[in-house]
């Protein structure tokens, strides 16, 4: 599944706080997208097979 469309919807409904950090899930050879709606990637963490990618509000 691709992130970008997700993290768009999420954006659009306007349900996180301007501080807070949206973080996304992924198997390792997804690439975590740099923007996506109105957030922006703020770091990533790989746990064996496993991405979690920390968003922010841009």
């Amino acid at each position: 599944m691709d992130l970008g469309p997700l993290l768009e919807q999420i954006g659009d409904a306007r349900i996180v706080k301007a501080d807070s950090l949206v973080i996304a899930e992924h198997f390792k050879k997804q690439p975590s997208p740099e923007r996506a709606g109105r957030f922006i990637l703020d770091r990533e963490k790989q746990y064996g097979d496993t991405v979690l990618a920390f968003y922010k509000l841009a």
